[in-house]
Parts: structure tokens; C-alpha cells; sequence
């Protein structure tokens, strides 16, 4: 997963996933990937932010999406269609700078 491998090499940087599997399918994921990352539970508060799959199997998940907070600001953002396409984490690591 590239998402890991970004965030072993950035100490200096929190990484966090918002996610509204389960907590036991957010514990599972996490085993099985190596993941040593903050996985917090949406409690239906997203759906206001458009992040929400309309139709599909995966209707009424999350959208695979990646915001870069600093100082308070969403410096870069960016939400996917399509849950199995990649954010670019290239230019979300280069906004932390």
C-alpha cells in the first residue's frame, strides 16, 4: 500500500484515516497491511462533506479521498470517484511543506 510506505518515511507528519468500516474491519485491515496508523470511525458526520459513494456495490462508504491540514487550513485536497484508484500522494506530501 503506498499510503504506508509514505508515512514510514515521514515521522514528522500524522497520518489519519477516517474510515467507516468497523472498528473490527479497521483492526483487521490494519494487521493484515503493517499498518501502525490512527484509524478513527465516521459516525455518519461526512455525509455533509460529499464524501459519501452514491450507487454501486460500495454505495454509502466513504470516497477514497486525502486532505492536508496545516495550521489549522486544508492546504490540498483531493476525492476520488472511484474507490480503487490511488489519491496523488506525491502532491498531498509536497503541500505538508
Amino acid at each position: 500500500n503506498i499510503l504506508i510506505l509514505k508515512s514510514a518515511k515521514h515521522s514528522e507528519i500524522d497520518f489519519l484515516s477516517i474510515s467507516n468500516n468497523t472498528a473490527d474491519e479497521q483492526k483487521n485491515w490494519c494487521a493484515t497491511e503493517g499498518v501502525d496508523m490512527t484509524i478513527l470511525a465516521d459516525d455518519g458526520t461526512l455525509k455533509g462533506y460529499g464524501l459519501i459513494l452514491n450507487g454501486g456495490p460500495l454505495e454509502g462508504r466513504l470516497a477514497r479521498s486525502v486532505f492536508v491540514v496545516k495550521n489549522g487550513q486544508i492546504v490540498y485536497s483531493e476525492v476520488l470517484s472511484e474507490l480503487s484508484d490511488e489519491p496523488n500522494y506525491e502532491k498531498a506530501l509536497a503541500a505538508t511543506k
